[in-house]
């Protein structure tokens, strides 16, 4: 008589029970060689989401660029989005942050965001710099334009 009891309320919880919430993740953010900001969404739930989900990235606090992805996002799957983005010198804080205005429905929002650091160094080499011509072509160009080279 127990048992029948405790079966059917499981199996009343378990039909009353709404299923779990998206749970958005940044998995990673990485700067890449060929100047890309990349972030690496993880939806870690059972539940796939249709709606939009917004990405923004942003450099030392002030933002950078966002990115909106579209296509739906299956259960337990991962979609990347990147900008294009050349720093400036220095030391560079990195963040990316999904859903940020809260618009999808979440089991925990404490995984949205991913910081990563960067030194950007500095190019000390010249652009558009002629290299300087050999001795031989030197003189040729002396002979030819009758100007000398230092």
């Amino acid at each position: 008589m127990y048992s029948m009891k405790i079966l059917a309320a499981v199996a009343i919880l378990l039909i009353a029970a709404p299923s779990l919430a998206a749970d958005l993740q940044v998995l990673d953010l990485q700067y890449t060689a060929g100047g890309r900001l990349v972030a690496n969404i993880f939806n870690q739930a059972p539940d796939g989401i249709e709606d939009d989900i917004t990405v923004k990235f942003y450099d030392n606090g002030k933002e950078i660029g966002s990115k909106l992805y579209t296509d739906p996002l299956p259960r337990y799957s991962v979609f990347s989005v990147y900008i294009d983005y050349a720093p400036s010198a220095g030391t560079h804080e990195f963040k990316a942050v999904v859903d940020g205005e809260n618009a999808i429905k979440e089991s925990s929002d404490d995984n949205n965001e991913k910081n990563t650091s960067f030194e950007q160094k500095i190019d000390t080499a010249p652009r558009n710099a002629t290299p300087e011509p050999k001795k031989q072509e030197e003189a040729e160009a002396h002979e030819q334009t009758g100007f000398a080279f230092p």
